[in-house]
């Protein structure tokens, strides 16, 4: 019974052996490994240029004056950034319109 099961895990180590040494080979081979690093690179470039792209937009007026709004211009990424805590300051602000004062 023990030869059987040690026969058994012989031969599907030898079997998984060759898929293991492949994979070793991947990630020790640096060409391999550079060029993956190279694709990863390229991808979040990508991203980053569409992000980086300069954005001017004319701000509305404050309210009560005639003063005309400002321009201003901002990454892509910031006018996001921007639009988000505008957002969550309005949640703020109605959060608290709904809580009322006890006293």
């Amino acid at each position: 019974m023990n030869t059987r099961a040690l026969a058994l895990i012989a031969i599907i180590s030898v079997s998984l052996a060759p898929s293991v040494v492949a994979q070793q080979a991947d990630m020790t081979d640096p060409v391999a490994v550079e060029a993956d690093i190279q694709q990863a690179s390229d991808d979040n470039a990508a991203e980053e240029r569409d992000d980086e792209a300069i954005e001017c937009r004319n701000l509305a007026p404050r309210v009560g004056t005639r003063i005309p709004g400002r321009r201003v211009c901002l990454t892509l990424f910031q006018w996001k950034q921007w639009e988000e805590n505008t957002k969550e300051e309005m949640r703020d602000t109605e959060r608290m319109g709904l809580i009322r004062n006890r006293g």
